[in-house]
C-alpha cells in the first residue's frame, strides 16, 4: 500500500513537471526548504524542553523605524493642531501611533480629504487653514504658532 502511494506521488510529480516544465517543479518544491527550516526551528531541545520550542518558534519582529528630527517635529505639530481642533486626545509626543492615525483619519474625513491617516502636505495645509478659521471665529484675528 505504501509503495502505491509513493508511486502515485511520483507519477503526479512527473506529470506536473512534464506539462508545466521547470515552473511546475518550483511550485511543487519551493515550500520544501521552508518546511524543513520551520521543523528544525520548532524541534525540542533536550536540555531546555518545552520552553526551547516556544523561544525558537517565535521570530523577532523588525526593529522600529527611527524618526528623523524633522519628521518628529512634523508629527508633533500635527498632533498639537489636531488636539486644538478636538481630534487628538493624547499627549503630543511626536510619535505617529494609532491614536495619531485615528485622529488624522477623523479630521481628513470631516474636511473632505482622503482618509489615509497619514500626514501629507494637503492635511498639514488644511490643519493650518482650520486653525486660522477658528482664530477668526474667536475674534483674535491671529494664529499662534503651534
Amino acid at each position: 500500500m505504501q509503495r502505491l502511494v509513493v508511486l502515485a506521488r511520483l507519477v503526479t510529480v512527473a506529470l506536473v513537471v512534464a506539462f508545466t516544465g521547470a515552473a511546475g517543479w518550483n511550485v511543487l518544491f519551493a515550500h520544501a526548504p521552508r518546511q524543513a527550516e520551520r521543523a528544525a526551528s520548532m524541534a525540542f531541545d533536550d536540555v531546555a524542553g518545552e520552553n526551547a520550542l516556544i523561544r525558537r518558534s517565535v521570530r523577532p519582529s523588525a526593529p522600529p523605524r527611527r524618526l528623523t528630527p524633522a519628521r518628529s517635529r512634523q508629527v508633533l505639530t500635527a498632533q498639537r493642531q489636531l488636539a486644538r481642533l478636538g481630534f487628538y486626545h493624547g499627549r503630543p509626543d511626536g510619535v505617529p501611533g494609532p491614536a495619531t492615525r485615528a485622529a488624522l483619519r477623523a479630521f481628513q474625513g470631516e474636511v473632505g480629504l482622503p482618509r489615509s491617516g497619514r500626514i501629507d502636505q494637503a492635511t498639514l495645509d488644511r490643519l493650518r487653514y482650520e486653525l486660522y478659521l477658528r482664530a477668526l471665529a474667536a475674534g483674535t484675528g491671529s494664529v499662534s504658532r503651534p
